[in-house]
């Protein structure tokens, strides 16, 4: 056998597991990669398997000289491309899904394979099957290249010695905050604290979960949720330009932004950073992503499956964290400038698990997340009575009247208000809802012996960039896709 033969065979061998294990858990990792941390090493124990079965292919094809082995050569070579067409047409075919289906693909792959070794050596197949591994391997290599997100940290992200003589900028985000919560806690003493606000009651988001919906506010454009967490490291962010400018930046983070964020001069996270483990998670979401229902139940997965799914709730001690973290940019605010500081705060409420009550005490009875479990009313409550001792503090240090204030959600939440009290929406019906967003804004100067000004304007969260370079007088070369919001004199 010529050496053009010796690798033709060699590469034949790899065409089902490379399909199998590979293409697979690519694609798995690909759709997934920010929710496991941008950890590629999750691949390798896929890997190992693709080249553990290639040795099995490598021992049935040696065999394969004798004719008895022939059905389990085919056996071998066709799996892939029967695998390839199931998950191709599981999604129109759904027989192919239910338990009679999958037994009767599995009768016509066994028959098929006998018929196949009574007429044909599966030898003489290896050229065609070593074509299909190039074309699989290449297809997954092209794609992980370029869909993979590799984190850089900017390259001219750095402040000046001296922070520039510009408006503090306070951005507060309260995850998940609907509009129609706000408007149940809208009390006259928050609207006392609101004074020289504009409510922007008509705003919306432009995604549904944070990795879409928050990127958009830092870059002023729709980004893609592959590349949402890069645009916030990049010149596409409205902090690169304010850092640019001299502005000191601050960021009190939870660990949905799990590898640092450069564009902070200061980062402090709700909980102290550590390394997860998702490699569980990770096999959990493969056999979810690519084997059928009837499979689960075979092989007693569904529980485990859903018990996988269940752990990437929140815990319960979020909320909590995210109130910590909220005191300890107070306790911070006072040793900074008043002058040339943007702090951003991303808290984690009235988001679920709902177990603070009205005032912010805790709520012991509520032990695990659900969505039914504990009253996101009274956990929008406690945000926004937050939010007002936030703005008290500066106005006591004698910062509020000359700042930039943005408060907002990063989407809405999935609950149907049509009874008139929030009732929660299963996933599965949560397409189609209308992202409305909490957006309040305090322009620098804006007279606080003005009331609460209520705007109709038809907004999104994606003005929210081109308003604070703004009202910052910052230079960028930003393209933003909206408009400084109209904001009361």
């Amino acid at each position: 056998m010529s050496k053009a033969s010796r690798l033709g065979v060699a590469l034949s061998l790899f065409a089902t597991p490379v399909l199998l294990f590979v293409s697979t858990s690519v694609d798995v990792y690909l759709r997934n990669q920010l929710d496991f941390d941008l950890q590629a090493e999750l691949l390798w124990p896929y890997l190992a398997a693709c080249g553990l079965t290639v040795l099995l292919g490598a021992g049935l094809f040696m065999a394969s000289r004798r004719p008895w082995a022939w059905a389990a050569l085919w056996a071998y070579y066709l799996l892939g491309p029967l695998f390839l067409g199931y998950l191709l047409l599981r999604h129109v075919l759904w027989f192919l899904v239910t338990p009679p289906g999958l037994i009767l693909i599995a009768t016509l792959w066994l028959v098929g394979c006998f018929r196949l070794a009574q007429r044909h050596d599966p030898r003489r197949a290896a050229p065609l099957f070593a074509v299909l591994a190039v074309a699989w391997m290449t297809s997954d290599a092209w794609r992980f290249a370029g869909q993979r997100i590799v984190y850089q940290a900017p390259a001219e992200a750095r402040t000046r010695e001296q922070a520039v003589a510009a408006p503090n900028v306070y951005h507060l985000l309260f995850d998940e905050y609907d509009t129609r919560f706000f408007l149940r806690t809208l009390t006259p003493e928050v609207e006392h604290a609101l004074r020289g606000f504009t409510f922007f009651r008509q705003a919306l988001s432009t995604a549904g979960r944070t990795q879409g919906s928050l990127p958009a506010v830092f870059t002023g454009r729709a980004v893609h949720d592959e590349h949402a967490w890069t645009a916030l490291n990049s010149d596409r962010s409205f902090v690169y330009w304010l850092r640019r400018a001299g502005y000191r930046t601050h960021g009190y983070l939870p660990l949905l932004w799990s590898f640092e964020q450069e564009l902070f001069d200061r980062v402090h996270y709700h909980f102290p950073k550590q390394k997860v483990d998702h490699s569980r998670l990770f096999l959990g979401t493969w056999l979810a992503a690519h084997l059928p229902e009837a499979a689960w139940t075979w092989a007693g997965l569904r529980t485990w499956l859903t018990e996988l799914a269940a752990k990437r709730q929140l815990p319960v001690s979020t909320p909590i964290a995210s109130l910590a973290a909220l005191g300890t940019a107070e306790e911070d605010e006072p040793q900074r400038p008043a002058s040339g500081q943007y702090v951003f705060v991303h808290l984690l409420i009235p988001h679920g698990p709902y177990v603070l009550r009205s005032d912010c005490s805790v709520r012991p009875d509520i032990t695990s997340y659900h969505p039914t479990a504990g009253s996101p009313i009274d956990q929008a409550r406690c945000a926004t009575a937050r939010m007002v001792a936030w703005l008290e503090l500066l106005e006591r240090l004698g910062r509020l009247d000359d700042a930039l204030v943005v408060i907002h959600a990063d989407h809405g939440a999935p609950f149907d208000w049509s009874s008139g009290d929030p009732v929660w929406i299963p996933p599965q019906r949560q397409t189609g809802l209308e992202l409305r967003s909490l957006l309040l804004v305090k322009a620098p100067g804006a007279p606080r012996d003005a009331p609460l000004r209520v705007s109709d304007a038809p907004v999104t969260l994606l003005d929210l960039a081109p308003t604070i370079l703004a009202r910052t007088g910052t230079a960028h070369q930003m393209e933003l896709a909206g408009r400084p919001l109209p904001l009361a004199p």
